[in-house]
């Protein structure tokens, strides 16, 4: 194998194994998000080398990478989002005075990133 999905494998199964809790995507539940909520997550986001453009087709939350690959991100809540093709969570995070979507947390293989709004 010329991956690295052994490695992760064994380390989600040690994590059961000591008892840890894990949470994998078939886990988790799907929740219907307001589509005006959805269209103030729309926009560009970056944390080079990372960036994404955010935008809404039928009262889904689409994200486009820069190569034009498509991922669906599916409501866990009003603010926190996940896709089911690989093991990525975002939180939206607003300014705490204007309430403006200022950008999102991404949690990829359990490692967190803050990336901002362009």
């Amino acid at each position: 194998v010329k991956n690295d999905a052994p490695d992760k494998i064994a380390a989600l199964l040690a994590k059961v194994a000591y008892g840890d809790k894990v949470i994998v995507n078939s886990d988790r539940t799907i929740v219907p998000v307001d589509p005006s909520i959805l269209a103030e997550y729309s926009g560009h986001y970056s944390a080079p080398p990372f960036a994404t453009t955010l935008s809404v087709e039928r009262d889904q939350l689409i994200a486009t990478a820069p190569n034009g690959r498509r991922y669906v991100l599916h409501g866990e809540s009003q603010t926190s989002f996940f896709l089911t093709e690989i093991d990525v969570q975002i939180s939206f995070v607003r300014d705490s005075q204007s309430h403006k979507v200022t950008g999102f947390v991404m949690t990829q293989e359990g490692v967190p990133k803050q990336v901002k709004r362009d």
